[in-house]
Parts: structure tokens; sequence; C-alpha cells
């Protein structure tokens, strides 16, 4: 479901905001990674502008990070940590907040996580 919605309202070239980032964050597509499909996602090199750094989400995490959303009215870190501990490297719990934030559906607590706009 929120793949789909992924898919069809943020284009390539899209920035994901991020709460306290350095560098940007720019949606750039989708590609499979070991089979499974992933989201693919490029961060602005400062040292090489023209090769910018390149991370990818499986969108399995978007699901279960938005279900615990949906149903809770809350993502927070802890939940996160306890259930879903692949989400938690330096940059993936904050950009899948952040494309939450962007689609609309979720506002960023300072320290805390992401809450469900009703």
């Amino acid at each position: 479901m929120i793949v789909e919605r992924i898919r069809k309202e943020i284009r390539p070239g899209a920035e994901i905001p991020k709460p306290r980032a350095e560098r940007t964050y720019t949606f750039k597509g989708w590609e499979q990674r070991e089979g499974e499909e992933v989201i693919v996602f490029h961060i602005h090199n400062s040292r090489h502008p023209d090769r910018p750094d390149k991370s990818v989400i499986p969108v399995s995490l978007f699901e279960r990070a938005y279900d615990q959303l949906i149903k809770t009215g809350f993502l927070g870190h802890r939940w996160s940590v306890e259930n879903i501990p692949e989400l938690h490297t330096p940059y993936r719990f904050n950009t899948v907040g952040g494309v939450f934030v962007r689609l609309g559906i979720a506002t960023h607590e300072s320290g805390r996580g992401y809450r469900k706009i009703v």
C-alpha cells in the first residue's frame, strides 16, 4: 500500500526532508537487490558533487514502519530498534520518516520519531 503511494507521488530528484541532516537526500528510484525491491536515494557528496553517494532501503522496511505508524499513530525510535533493527543505520530511520513527512502522512517529533497526521 505505502509502496504504491511512493511510486505515484515521489518522483526521481525529489528531496526527502530529514531532521538535522547536513547533506541533501534525494529520491533516485527503484532497484532489485538480493531478490528484494529497494528504494534508492542519492546523498549529496560535498567532495565530489558530480558523484553522489547512494543508499538503498528495502521496501519491506517501509511497509513495516508504515504499518506501525498507521496502527498506533506513532513510529518511534525505541519501537523500531526493538522491532526493525535493520532500520537503524545512520540514515534509514529518518529517511523512512522523511518519506512519510513528504507524503503528508506524518510529522517529525524531535528526538522521538514520527507522529501520524490525522
